[in-house]
């Protein structure tokens, strides 16, 4: 369980950071309508991978190994 939960930690970490990536690249831009043009939906999903990560990065810390 302990390496289990490590592994889905790094991975929602890794996510995290990728989706921060994502939006720096991507950026915003206001078309010619003047509406604001950006993907938004990133900044969420980074921040609930990261915390996700964290959750499991806390698991694996405090979790027991079976013999």
């Amino acid at each position: 369980m302990k390496k289990v939960s490590k592994i889905i930690a790094y991975i929602f970490i890794g996510l995290s950071i990728i989706f921060t990536i994502v939006f720096n690249i991507y950026g915003s831009e206001v078309d010619e309508n003047g509406m604001l043009q950006e993907s938004f939906y990133l900044i969420p999903l980074s921040y609930t991978s990261f915390v996700v990560g964290i959750i499991f990065l806390t698991i694996s810390l405090f979790a027991k190994e079976k013999n």
